[in-house]
């Protein structure tokens, strides 16, 4: 394969980024790592003219506008990606230089390289044993590559996409138990809450779901070779079961002890439950559910099968506002807002024109890992309810790259606003001389800060 052959005659730069990552040559060789050479016509010199088309049709070469071709993968380390029966279908190339743009480049999708139908490893995981006892899910090609060298050869990773369904009707074709590996941050949290949500619609009584958290700032690459293969396994051993990691992320945001809290943990539920297949699993879930909101079984059966209002309002009616944007976006993304509370917290926006952003501010500042199905069904008995369903699911045009530095830019603007809001409540009260002394202080602080000067 030309990728292979070019990493040991003229790929220094893999090769240097493969020893800094301790891969070991029979891994690499196992795997077919390759190096894409810099430059823009590799491919066309080496030969591989009479392949010109398959090259175009399979990615690897891309059409210019002017005519003629050039490679898709430059200067990148070579990750082969075959289907079950061993064969190449794509790549995936990680970048070598820290100024390239996108970090990892798949091949684009074809008739056959579908990412949400493609498993990076699963090849390596059925040769090494058709029937195996577990499947790891992790999410990246040297988590895999790792794991195989540190003596866990049943990884497999999705390729830059959620698990979807059909990744795990496949894998339940080969086990009937899977482990989905995540970092233990709110992100990690969150894509363990994707996985589990796609995984639902294929439980049968015999397919066991796991999930595995590991340490904050680590993945399994790091984890691996810092703690050693005991520890990863002890991680392993310690798995949450899927109907545990379910609740237990429910219960984070609901009382209880309260009727309320009950109601809202059924209504959390519902869109999930829903979606489980008839059988031993959902009959246990819904028991649990029954236990802990003590209400009947057949009443949430009941439940179940009553369809939620309808809102006439289009989501694609929804005028854009700085207030309806930072909304959406917290509520799409409330982990990303877990991450900025400390610059950027709920006291900054404590007036009434933003009440309903100030109340979800602070609902994910006292439960960080908030999902967004458990945020919205916070305020289901709210009169903002409604609203807040639409806004969730709102199609805003804000690029995925661009939502962090999006939601920053909206909250700084209305922090703007809801300051001059108070110094202009402060200064009218101020004009009536009712303002106490820590008002006064309060109204001195800001105003400096307005025309930036540092308050001593």
């Amino acid at each position: 394969m030309f990728y292979q052959k070019t990493l040991n005659i003229a790929g220094d730069n893999a090769l240097t980024y493969i020893a800094q990552r301790g891969l070991s040559d029979e891994v690499v060789q196992a795997f077919q790592l390759g190096f894409a050479p810099a430059g823009w016509n590799n491919l066309d010199t080496a030969n591989l003219r009479q392949w010109n088309q398959e090259l175009i049709t399979t990615g690897m070469l891309i059409k210019k506008d002017s005519g003629g071709t050039y490679d898709r993968y430059r200067n990148r380390l070579m990750f082969p990606i075959h289907d079950r029966n061993g064969r190449i279908i794509g790549f995936g190339g990680r970048a070598l230089d820290n100024e390239q743009k996108p970090k990892y480049l798949n091949s684009p999708e074809t008739v056959i390289f579908q990412k949400n139908r493609e498993l990076y490893g699963l090849h390596h995981v059925l040769k090494n044993n058709p029937a195996p006892s577990c499947i790891l899910v992790v999410e990246g090609y040297l988590d895999v590559i790792a794991l195989a060298q540190w003596g866990i050869p049943y990884a497999v990773a999705t390729l830059g996409t959620t698990a979807s369904t059909y990744h795990i009707q496949l894998l339940a074709k080969h086990t009937q138990r899977i482990v989905f590996c995540f970092d233990g941050d709110a992100a990690g949290r969150k894509a363990a809450w994707r996985a589990l949500d796609n995984s639902l619609a294929s439980l049968n009584s015999g397919l066991d779901i796991g999930f595995m958290f590991l340490p904050e700032a680590h993945d399994p690459d790091s984890f691996i070779r810092s703690e050693g293969t005991d520890a990863f396994h002890n991680v392993l051993a310690k798995s949450v079961t899927l109907n545990q990691f379910f609740f237990d992320t429910l219960l984070q945001e609901t009382n209880l002890n309260t009727l309320a809290g009950k109601s809202q943990l059924i209504y959390k539920a519902k869109p999930y439950l829903t979606k489980l297949p008839d059988g031993a699993y959902r009959e246990l879930l819904l028991n649990e559910l029954s236990r802990l909101s003590h209400l009947e079984l057949a009443r949430i059966e009941q439940l179940l099968t009553q369809d939620e209002p309808t809102h006439t309002q289009s989501r694609q009616h929804i005028k854009r506002t700085p207030l309806r944007l930072a909304i959406a976006l917290i509520l799409q993304n409330p982990e990303l807002y877990a991450s900025l509370r400390a610059e950027l917290p709920s006291s900054r926006f404590n007036t009434k024109n933003l009440n309903v952003l100030h109340l979800l501010m602070q609902h994910i500042e006292t439960f960080p890992n908030a999902i967004s199905a458990t945020l919205i069904e916070t305020f289901r008995d709210t009169s903002f309810f409604n609203a807040l369903n639409q806004l969730v699911a709102w199609e805003h045009q804000v690029p995925t790259d661009a939502i962090k530095k999006e939601l920053i830019d909206t909250l700084l603007f209305l922090a703007q606003q809801a300051e001059n809001q108070t110094i202009e409540v402060l200064i009218e009260r101020a004009r009536q001389q009712s303002l106490n002394a820590s008002e006064r202080q309060q109204l001195q602080n800001m105003l400096k800060n307005r025309h930036g000067i540092k308050p001593n």
